[in-house]
């Protein structure tokens, strides 16, 4: 099917949101969260504060569009790292996996932290911003598959397995073993939970290095999926 092609108004229209979004991203660079604002944005634009209304409905709006931007970003960066990776086994890959969005983390913490930061217990992602998560799910469920293979595992408690079960329904996963869900959860919990640690600046008081901390983790997860046998 033939897609029409946008009006001149529709063109205007599309490439003032992307104008919006980039100087929202480079608000939130610059400053965090704190530091993004509509009548800012719209001051830029050479615009009033109103007008912008017309592109996004509330501040929230925007916010959820740069979620999805942002989720982009980092779900590229992680497939990019993985691509790039020198090694051709699972275990390399998932090495790649960890270091590429430890590194990205690194490099855009303040765009990770509004992903993962305190959000208001209301707002909820966009379509768009969840679509891009599961993707970056998917690549590290599969890679975890990859290194699991046909190997008996030991089972997850019940009540975890059905929660994890259940949650691959919902995201439309049912193919992936339960098995797979519980290593691919805890991992991406371990890297979350490193990778945020770190930005805070706890390990520097601690003496400890991130990356090292992060390699124990993909160590102990690829021993659990019994690729280190």
């Amino acid at each position: 099917m033939t897609v029409p092609p946008l009006s001149r108004r529709e063109r205007i229209h599309a490439e003032t949101v992307r104008e919006i979004r980039g100087i929202a991203l480079r608000q939130v660079d610059e400053g965090g969260l704190a530091a993004l604002s509509l009548n800012a944005i719209a001051k830029e634009l050479g615009m009033s504060g109103p007008a912008l209304y017309r592109y996004f409905a509330s501040r929230d709006d925007l916010l959820g569009a740069l979620h999805a931007d942002i989720y982009v970003h980092l779900v590229t960066a992680v497939r990019e790292g993985v691509e790039a990776s020198t090694g051709r086994t699972p275990a390399a890959h998932l090495a790649a996996y960890a270091a590429a969005y430890r590194g990205w983390a690194r490099q855009y913490p303040r765009r990770y932290l509004l992903l993962f930061g305190g959000r208001a217990e209301d707002f909820k992602d966009p379509e768009e911003a969840v679509s891009e998560v599961h993707e970056g799910m998917l690549l590290l469920l599969r890679l975890i598959a990859q290194l699991v293979g046909d190997r008996p595992q030991p089972k997850a408690s019940d009540a975890l397995e059905r929660q994890l079960v259940a949650w691959a329904r919902r995201r439309g996963d049912p193919g992936f073993s339960p098995i797979v869900l519980r290593l691919g959860v805890l991992f991406w919990t371990r890297l979350h939970g490193i990778v945020s640690l770190e930005l805070s600046s706890v390990f520097k008081d601690m003496g400890l290095d991130g990356g090292t901390l992060l390699d124990e983790e993909v160590k102990r997860i690829i021993e659990a999926a019994g690729a280190g046998r």
